[in-house]
């Protein structure tokens, strides 16, 4: 164990606990067998404890191996030392001499639980008004409060130097609590700190050393808030400070500037916008070849044929649907296939949205054909081109594009590797400004307004951005004849009386040369 000295005993009042002020009320009544100072020391125990919300039991437990509730006396003396509170030797004595334990070993002499069990108390017995250690009951440990305000200072010139204190709180956007929360930031027990942990209190000097606007403010009038403030142990509560500035803000918050979305107004009448909901399905469906039946499926256990408005909103995400259709158009579909009690006859919008994939009644006549999906059938959906009305424009853009033909044609122009330059994804689509650097490139001679005619020409994404440099090649410089009956003939399948040639079977294999003629050709 240490040793004390007069020199320790004296220090222990600056680094520890101060001496009690008033030990009558505030903390636990003890036995009545406990002295004048024992009591005594308990209630700076229990001050230094509930400031710091410490758990004095925790300390004592490792030097208890079979927690039989007790150790020995310089054990004690060394829990005391670790959370901080120090005591002079003749008080260690006394507490020894209370807790000890008769007739026991000195190692397990000092009953260590009494003790905390004594200490402890502090927590659980109900705050009084009377003053304890430091003046103050336990509940204004808790919550702070001012004190002087109002009482000995003038209260007209603190309440100025609030109003002007809050506006300028208000103008530079300070909180006056963040000022001040670094000089409590840790829980362990230090020397430099005398004030109680997270009692929102600071020592006067701390608090005038720290005012935000020492510019603004002189120090007698940061005194007069630090004495208005002020609590009966001389500390600021700067807490209620903070709580009064904060409380008198009846200015309305500043709005967040935000920039939302505005579409601009477009006056372009967009192809698509003549398709029903389910044209604009049924290309999407054929599309991506979806099959629709199954999904519907998996919430028709019974197989009745019908689902819930939610189930098939459900489905048309699984199948993203969603991003090709908007919602008016989802809540059109659902409420067109709906029956009379709410549920959605999906039998009814499978067959409508299959029609392209079949023809109904093909079991009455198996011989009609069935015409094959090609690209013509889902080009509405995919493709979203302005609507041109007016016949002078289409005049227009049609002696446009045959003068750029006749220079491509002139000239041996070759389009195609130029735009799939720009085209790195193999999108068939370019962005407008691309367009318009080739077309500098090629030095066509054209003018910004014919460019800005081809763009709303070919630009059929449904926005003014994405030029489709496919079609607008096919038009100025269209393949030949025999190329395009090349590739015509390279789609169609074989016919079946196709003439076989005198060399091959049908199976590819040689035929063999008759006998005849291999004689007549010997001889």
């Amino acid at each position: 164990s240490s040793k004390f000295s007069q020199s320790d005993t004296a220090g222990s009042c600056l680094r520890g606990m101060r001496e009690p002020m008033d030990v009558s009320g505030g903390f636990s009544t003890f036995c009545s067998d406990t002295s004048d100072i024992v009591a005594k020391v308990l209630r700076r125990i229990q001050q230094h404890v509930v400031q710091r919300r410490i758990r004095t039991r925790d300390f004592f437990v490792d030097f208890d191996s079979h927690r039989e509730g007790a150790c020995s006396v310089a054990q004690f003396q060394r829990s005391l030392n670790s959370f901080g509170a120090v005591l002079a030797p003749d008080e260690i004595q006394e507490l020894a001499s209370h807790y000890r334990i008769a007739g026991a070993a000195p190692a397990v002499e000092f009953n260590y639980s009494a003790f905390c069990k004594d200490v402890d108390s502090a927590f659980f017995s109900p705050p009084t008004a009377t003053a304890s250690t430091f003046g103050h009951s336990v509940a204004s440990l808790r919550s702070p409060r001012a004190t002087g305000m109002g009482t000995g200072v003038g209260a007209e010139g603190v309440q100025d130097f609030l109003d002007r204190l809050r506006t300028i709180c208000k103008i530079r956007g300070v909180t006056v609590k963040a000022c001040y929360e670094d000089f409590e930031r840790t829980s362990r027990p230090v020397a430099t700190r005398i004030t109680p942990f997270q009692s929102g209190k600071i020592t006067k000097s701390q608090f005038i050393r720290q005012f935000p606007f020492p510019d603004r403010f002189t120090h007698d009038e940061v005194q007069l808030l630090a004495e208005a403030f002020g609590t009966e142990s001389g500390d600021v509560n700067y807490q209620a400070v903070d709580t009064a500035v904060s409380s008198g803000n009846d200015w309305d918050p500043v709005p967040i500037v935000t920039s939302g979305y505005t579409p601009r107004r477009d006056g372009t009448e967009w192809s698509q916008s003549s398709l029903s909901p389910m044209d604009k399905l049924r290309c999407k469906v054929v599309e991506r070849r979806l099959r629709l039946v199954e999904r519907f499926q998996d919430f028709d256990a019974l197989r009745k044929g019908v689902c819930t408005g939610g189930q098939a909103k459900t489905v048309f995400s699984i199948l993203d649907l969603s991003k090709a259709l908007s919602r008016e158009d989802i809540d059109a579909i659902v409420s067109m296939f709906s029956r009379e009690d709410g549920m959605f006859d999906y039998r009814a919008f499978c067959s409508e949205a299959d029609k392209d994939f079949t023809t109904p009644g093909l079991e009455q006549d198996p011989s009609l054909p069935i015409p094959s999906a090609d690209a013509s059938t889902t080009e509405p959906g995919r493709r979203n081109r302005p609507v041109i009305r007016c016949d002078g424009k289409l005049a227009e853009i049609e002696a446009l594009l045959t003068r750029i033909a006749s220079k491509v044609k002139t000239q041996r122009i070759f389009l195609t590797p130029l735009f799939k330059d720009m085209d790195r994804n193999r999108r068939g689509h370019i962005s407008v400004s691309q367009f318009t650097r080739v077309l500098l490139q090629l030095d066509l001679g054209l003018s910004e307004p014919e460019v800005k005619l081809l763009c709303a020409t070919y630009c059929d994404c449904g926005n003014h951005r994405d030029f489709n440099y496919i079609d607008f090649v096919q038009r100025v410089d269209p393949p030949d004849d025999k190329l395009l009956q090349a590739h015509a003939l390279q789609r169609t399948p074989r016919p079946n009386n196709a003439t076989q040639t005198k060399y091959f079977t049908a199976y590819g294999r040689v035929r063999p040369m008759d006998q005849t003629a291999t004689a007549a050709f010997a001889a």
